[in-house]
């Protein structure tokens, strides 16, 4: 005999997982748009899409859900179109040699890569950039990778804003 679970018996409450819509799930509009940019980095990775797409997408379906930065998202999506070689590159100079690229966490790499966008992107001071990033990225990564995810940021930042 099989359990039937009936959905329609749940009510939103304030310990529901996913907001109402026109809310974010940070508390802030900048930091929401760099959630936002992390996410649409990984859907582009993941499923092989050009970043300009993923970003219209978001534009269009995502964004006008969530309370963000819709100026901030753009500048680090837009940044992030040409340049997303270029910033791996810098990442790959800045791990030991023992660390590969390939080793790096799928989502850690993506919130250096977006991290490192803002960072060409904008005048947002050093230490706000990567203190955005590395709360971030406490809601995805092992406390190990943020701890790896700072160690290349400072060392991106002193090349980039030199």
């Amino acid at each position: 005999m099989s359990e039937h679970f009936d959905f329609a018996e749940l009510e939103q409450n304030e310990e529901d997982v996913f907001p109402q819509e026109k809310t974010n799930l940070t508390g802030s509009k900048t930091t929401e748009a760099r959630l936002c940019a992390v996410q649409a980095l990984h859907q582009a990775r993941a499923m092989d899409s050009s970043i300009k797409l993923v970003t219209e997408q978001f534009l269009l379906y995502e964004m006008p859900t969530r309370k963000a930065d819709n100026k901030l998202f753009k500048a680090i999506m837009s940044n992030l179109s040409d340049s997303v070689s270029r910033y791996e590159e810098m990442i790959k100079n800045h791990l030991t040699d023992e660390w590969d690229i390939k080793r790096v966490d799928s989502v850690a790499l993506c919130i250096i890569i977006c991290a490192t966008a803002e960072l060409m992107a904008t005048q947002t001071p050093s230490k706000v950039v990567i203190s955005e990033f590395l709360n971030i990225s406490k809601g995805f990564v092992k406390p190990a990778d943020t701890s790896f995810i700072n160690g290349v940021l400072d060392a991106i930042t002193k090349v980039v804003r030199a």
